[in-house]
C-alpha cells in the first residue's frame, strides 16, 4: 500500500473541509418588517437563520418568535451597534421561543447563535434598525 505524506492529506482534508463547509455558508435572505408591526418570526436550523437580514423600521421593543428547526441545540444572542449583548435565548431543539429586544438606536445590530462555532459555520444574521429607504 503507498504511503502518503502528511502535506498530502493536509491538503485533502482542507479540501474536504471547504467542501463541505464552505458550500454551507449562509445565503443573505431579506426581511422588511412593516411598519407598526412589532414581531418577527425568525427560524433557525443547522448553521443558519432565516431570515438573516431584518430591516426594522423604527426603534423600539419588538418580540421574536424563534424557531429551531434542527434536532440540536442553538441560540440567538443579540448584539447592539456597540457590541453589547442586550438579548440571548437557549433555542431546544425543535421547540420555538419567544425574545423581547429593546433596540433604542438606529443602526445594525447583530444576532448570532454562540454555541460552539456555529456563528463561524454561517449561523449569524443583522437587524437595521431605522435603515430603511436610506
Amino acid at each position: 500500500m503507498k504511503q502518503r505524506s502528511p502535506l498530502k492529506l493536509s491538503v485533502i482534508a482542507a479540501g474536504l473541509t471547504l467542501l463541505v463547509f464552505g458550500c454551507a455558508s449562509a445565503q443573505t435572505v431579506k426581511y422588511t418588517v412593516k411598519p407598526g408591526t412589532q414581531s418577527i418570526s425568525i427560524a433557525a436550523s443547522n448553521f443558519k437563520f432565516d431570515p438573516n437580514l431584518i430591516e426594522v423600521p423604527s426603534t423600539g421593543v419588538y418580540q421574536l418568535t424563534v424557531t429551531n428547526k434542527a434536532g440540536i441545540t442553538h441560540n440567538i444572542t443579540v448584539k447592539d451597534p456597540s457590541g453589547n449583548v442586550i438579548a440571548s435565548q437557549t433555542l431546544p431543539g425543535g421547540k420555538t421561543e419567544q425574545v423581547s429586544v429593546n433596540f433604542k438606536t438606529n443602526g445594525t445590530y447583530n444576532f448570532l447563535c454562540t454555541v460552539d462555532s456555529h456563528a463561524e459555520l454561517g449561523m449569524t444574521g443583522t437587524f437595521e434598525v431605522g435603515t430603511q429607504g436610506k
